[in-house]
Parts: C-alpha cells; sequence; structure tokens
C-alpha cells in the first residue's frame, strides 16, 4: 500500500499520485520526494530487500551528487539498478522516482510523470508549508539546533533524509525476508503523517486465492500477459499488485491485495503454444495462450468444450509479426521468401551466395524452440508449403530475448522473432512472389498485408466453468486491454486510419475513389473457404462502428473494396469479391453504418502468394478506406 496522508479538499493524496503512476506500463515503484528529502508516498515490489534498497541509496546519492552541480539544467536521472531501470524526474519542489522495468518506454513514464505533476506541486507545497510551520513552533531545549546547524542543514542538499528514510523501508524488507518462508507474500510500508512512525503490514499469512491459470506461447506470456494480469487484478479493485517468478523459467505469478485481506493470484506458465491446449485438455488452465491457430487434431482433442474455432472459445487478443532479423553489419534490406526457405533450411550456406548482404562466410541459424508457436508458424509459411526442414546446424532457442541477443552478437546470424523483440538486431522487408516486399510496421501488420504478420490468440472453454475467464478476456479485447497490447510493443487492434499510396497499377476505378482517402488499419476476412467473416472480422465489425461514431468522423464516407484470389476465372472472382463486400456492408448496416461505396476488384492487387492456401486465404479480404465529407 503506498503511503497515506490527509487528504486536503480538492487535492489528490500521495497514494493517489503513486496508484496513478504505477498504472503506467513498466513501472514497478514509485518513490515521492519532497525538495528536503522527505519521503511522502511511495510503493515499491515486496522482493526489494535490505540489500537492494542499500545499494539502491548509494547509486541514488551518486546520481544527486551529478545534478546538484548542475541544478535547475538537469530535469530526469536515468540509470540502471540490478534488473531495473530507475528513472529520476526532478522538479522545482521536489522529485518523483520510477522503478521500472529494463525495457520501459522513457516517454511513456516521462508523460505519465508530467500529467501528475500539478498534483505532486500542490502536493510539495503542502509539505513545504507543514515544515516551515514546525520549524516555526518552539522546540525542547533537548531537540533544538542551533541557528549555524540549521543554516548548514539549509545548505546541504539533503538526499540522506531520504536515502535514510528508503533503508528503514529495507530494513523492515529484509526483516521480513528473513523471517518468512511462506511464499507468496508481501509488505507494505506504511509511514505515519508525521514520518516518525512506520508500520509493516505483513500478507505472509494469508492464503492466495488463484483466480485464473494462463498456459502457452512464450511470445504472450513474457510480457503481455503478466502486463493484463495487473491490469485486470487493479479492475477487480487490487490496492497493491506484484510480481514473483515462478517454479520454473518462463513461469510467473501475478498477486493482488484487495483491502488488505483477499489476495488474488493469476497464475503464468509461458513453455509454448502447444502447451496451451495440452493444458486445457488436463484442465490444469482456464485460458490457453497461443501465437498460431489451434491444429486440427487439437480440436478434436478439446472437442469437450465445444468448437474451438468458433468465436466462443477462439479470441484474437492482439497481432504480431514474425520479424526476419539480421545483425546490423548484413546490409541486406530485403529478402523473398524463397530465400528465406533456403537460409534456415541450409540450402543457401553462405552469405556469399546472397550478394546483396555484403558478406561472406557461413550462415549462422537461430530458430525457436519445438514447442513455441513463432516456429511452428514460421514452419509452416516458410518450409512446410516447399517441402523443407530447418537445417540441422540451427541454433535452438527457447526465449524470444536471448535469440534477438545472439542475432545481435554474430555478424553471419539470421533468425526470425515476434515484432517486439527485434532490437537490439535488424529487421529486413519480405517478399512474396507476386507481391511487393513488405516492411514489418504497425500497420502492415494490423492489415495483415505483412507476409509473416500473424494473430494472437487466447483459447478457453465455449462455456467456462470460472467466471473469471470469460471476464478476462473481454477486460484484454476491450478499450482498455489493447491499450496494454499497444505499451508492451504489439499490434492493438483498435482501429485508426493511415495515410496509404496505392501503386499507379492499381485499377482505375480504385484509384479515383481513394483519392484523398486514407486507409484503415482493419482488414476483414473470412473462413476458409467461406463467405463468413472470421472471429477477429466479427470484433473488427463493433471496432469500426464505435470508430465511425468518435467525433468527426460519424460525417465522414466509409468505402468498402473486396478483393479475390486468382483460382478460377476471372468473371466469377470479380462476382466472389463483389458478394463478400456486400457480405460486410450488410453487417455494417445491421449496425447502424452504411459504407458510401462497396465495391469488388476481383483477383487484383495481391498482398501473398497465390500458390499456397494460407496466401490465398490472405487475398480474399475487404478493405476499408475513409473519405472526408
Amino acid at each position: 500500500m503506498a503511503e497515506q496522508t490527509s487528504k486536503t479538499e480538492g487535492h489528490s493524496t500521495p497514494a493517489d499520485v503513486v496508484q496513478r503512476l504505477l498504472k503506467t506500463a513498466g513501472v514497478s515503484g514509485v518513490v515521492l520526494c519532497s525538495r528536503d528529502g522527505e519521503v511522502v508516498g511511495h510503493e515499491l515490489p515486496h522482493n526489494f530487500t535490505h540489500k537492494d534498497m542499500t545499494r539502491l541509496g548509494k547509486v541514488m546519492n551518486q546520481s544527486r551528487s551529478g545534478v546538484v552541480a548542475s541544478l535547475g539544467k538537469v530535469e530526469t536521472g536515468d540509470f540502471r539498478y540490478a534488473d531495473h531501470r530507475v528513472l529520476i524526474y526532478y522538479f522545482s519542489k521536489g522529485e518523483v522516482l520510477l522503478l521500472c522495468e529494463p525495457d520501459v518506454k522513457p516517454e511513456v513514464t516521462r508523460q505519465a510523470v508530467l500529467e501528475q505533476k500539478d498534483a505532486f506541486d500542490t502536493l510539495m507545497t503542502g509539505v513545504l508549508s507543514q515544515q516551515r510551520k514546525e520549524s516555526a513552533e518552539p522546540q525542547a531545549p533537548e531537540r533544538a539546533f542551533s541557528e549555524t546547524a540549521v543554516e548548514q542543514k539549509q545548505k546541504r542538499w539533503p538526499m540522506m533524509v531520504a536515502v535514510t528514510a528508503i533503508l528503514l523501508i529495507g530494513v523492515a524488507f529484509g526483516y521480513w525476508w528473513n523471517i518468512t518462508t511462506s511464499l507468496p507474500s508481501a509488505v507494505a510500508v506504511e509511514t505515519a503523517t508525521q514520518n516518525t512512525v512506520a508500520s509493516v503490514q505483513d500478507v505472509s499469512t494469508l492464503e492466495p486465492r488463484t483466480i485464473l491459470g494462463l498456459h502457452g506461447s512464450n511470445t504472450i506470456g513474457a510480457k503481455l500477459a503478466p502486463e493484463l494480469a495487473k491490469k485486470y487484478l487493479r479492475k477487480l479493485g487490487a490496492n497493491r499488485i506484484w510480481m514473483k517468478p515462478g517454479a520454473e523459467h518462463d513461469e510467473q505469478d501475478i498477486f493482488g491485495l484487495i483491502d488488505g485481506v483477499d489476495l488474488l493470484k493469476i497464475a503464468i506458465q509461458a513453455h509454448g503454444s502447444s502447451t496451451s491446449f495440452k493444458g486445457l485438455d488436463a484442465e490444469l488452465c482456464d485460458i490457453g495462450m497461443a501465437s498460431r491457430r489451434i491444429k486440427d487434431k487439437e480440436v478434436v482433442m478439446l472437442e469437450r468444450f465445444g468448437d474451438m474455432r468458433q468465436a466462443a472459445s477462439e479470441h484474437v487478443l492482439a497481432m504480431d509479426g514474425i520479424a526476419v532479423i539480421v545483425n546490423p553489419a548484413n546490409t541486406i534490406s530485403e529478402l523473398s521468401m524463397a530465400q528465406l526457405a533456403g537460409l534456415f533450411s541450409g540450402q543457401i550456406t553462405d552469405w556469399g551466395q546472397i550478394p546483396a548482404s555484403g558478406l561472406t562466410g557461413p550462415v549462422a541459424v537461430f530458430a525457436r524452440d519445438e514447442k513455441s508457436g513463432t516456429w511452428d508458424t514460421f514452419k509452416n509459411m516458410i518450409l512446410k508449403p516447399r517441402k523443407l526442414s530447418l537445417a540441422e546446424q540451427a541454433t535452438r532457442i527457447e526465449d524470444s530475448r536471448i535469440l534477438t541477443a545472439q542475432v545481435a552478437k554474430n555478424s553471419q546470424g539470421i533468425g526470425f522473432i515476434g515484432l517486439p523483440y527485434i532490437k537490439p538486431a535488424k529487421a529486413i522487408s519480405v517478399s512474396e512472389q507476386g507481391a511487393a516486399g513488405v516492411y514489418p510496421t504497425p500497420f502492415t501488420v494490423a492489415t495483415e498485408d505483412y507476409p509473416l504478420a500473424r494473430r494472437l490468440y487466447l483459447y478457453s472453454p465455449a462455456l467456462p466453468n470460472n467466471d473469471h475467464t470469460r471476464d478476462f478476456i473481454e477486460f484484454a479485447l476491450s478499450d482498455l486491454g489493447q491499450q496494454v497490447v499497444n505499451e508492451v510493443g504489439f499490434i492493438k487492434l483498435t482501429v485508426e486510419e493511415h495515410e496509404f499510396t496505392l501503386p499507379q497499377t492499381a485499377p482505375a476505378d480504385y484509384l479515383a475513389a481513394t483519392q484523398g482517402a486514407k486507409r484503415l488499419s482493419v482488414t476483414y476476412r473470412f473462413k476458409s473457404g467461406s463467405t463468413e467473416l472470421d472471429n477477429r472480422a466479427l470484433r473488427d465489425l463493433d471496432r469500426l462502428v464505435d470508430f465511425m461514431h468518435q467525433g468527426r468522423n460519424r460525417y465522414r464516407p466509409l468505402m468498402l473494396f473486396g478483393f479475390a484470389d486468382n483460382i478460377g476465372e476471372n468473371d466469377v472472382n470479380q462476382v466472389l469479391s463483389e458478394k463478400r463486400t456486400r457480405k460486410v456492408s450488410t453487417a455494417l448496416q445491421s449496425r447502424g453504418l452504411n459504407a458510401k461505396v462497396v465495391m469488388g476488384l476481383g483477383e487484383a492487387m495481391p498482398v501473398a502468394d497465390n500458390a499456397t492456401s494460407a496466401g490465398r486465404e490472405k487475398n480474399r479480404r475487404v478493405e476499408v478506406w475513409i473519405s472526408e465529407p
């Protein structure tokens, strides 16, 4: 629980400011300090030990020394401590310290802090007024300071006061850490208004109540699922939330404490997409996380829960792109799907066979492990259609972050990875036969134009026994949940508009109708071999309606353009593209939304290879554009 002080009418308490900052993605701890070093509000991770406090205090003191030397010019302190990134924001009346994840986005935290600046300044003004009032009151002789001592104190930047307060917190943490072996547990530190009495609330005696279990994809489970779990626990009313590593690698337990008595737990195990369906089958989890679509044999295995491919069980959580990454020293900017197949199968063994790379020497192939949904998707997109298998000399790695680091260290390296894990390696464009090369961007992934774009899924029984199952999924798919998706680095499903330039080879009617218009990030696709909208498209209908009801959008004309694959006669494909476009138009009309333009364009403008079933499925689509009134 964050430190409390009395709430002045019309103003926030320190706890209010702390809790708002803790909602920022990647922030796990907050300390608010006055100009004189008084800690007026804080909340830190439960496993921040005495040793951590001592070391952090030293680093803070060193950082402060540098700031004092140029006071008035330095606004932000940024340094690493252990597995954390520490950001300090200096204001005229005090400072805000944020304990963050290593990959936190500074622009996001800075914006969050600036949004709390007025509330923070008001708090600090109150603290300074109280300090002046107390200093003006008579003191007992044995506690009075000499005028000289007071002057000396005012001349020093009193960081040691803040450090001492934090170290006292550390002592309490350390004491608890040593006396309890009951996990999970946490310590809440509260300081009295007078900053003289500290009390420690020990929750080690509380039995955690597991409300949800999520098994499956490492891509989802490493970052996204834990962040969604934190926000969901906060939605349920938890005012203290923390995370603890599980028994094995890629396992995490997220805890939330409600009213100091109800300890909730969400257990996450991220050992690969295949384990999501095994976990559901064994009834070891409530929700399966997968970075690929469920396979036929898995549908059969779970048929007692209903049809797992129907909208009640299959939920598209976010979009991700499988980026092909190389070492930054590699000068290649684009590879075709065929070249990727050659490189990853071992048919191309030396970079000298691809002159655009600017390299010579053996190709070092890095790939995800067998249980990974990322690997399964890559295999089915690149290798399986060509009846190829992964090169025997490939290095298999379970963790996405480790794979990226290995490619970045090896000048001959090439690998594939989820979009949020590209850095510090370099991503390249990918092209399919009959289509232009496309670089992985949020827009090209959202529209699924990028050849290696993929959907991230949550799977659940159609009629779950656990009430939290459906509630959590609805939260994850809501605007708030999609905001978390975006903050973590995946591609949210919320509709956005983008400038989009069509090639001059596009059909004349298409070019004329879209002149001056913008393309939306939603593209409707259909169930295999059907004119029925797929599960993402069904959700996207309502998302588009919400978008069109925002502000001036309600007055802007909407346009729908349908496309088909090239199997069969051109006239037949033209009819099919028109039929699919009318299908979307009718679905939108039933929701009160009318499209100004409804146009079928046949087999024109393919975005994928029509030689593969997956490519043809991508080409059967309806794009959405919006113009000015």
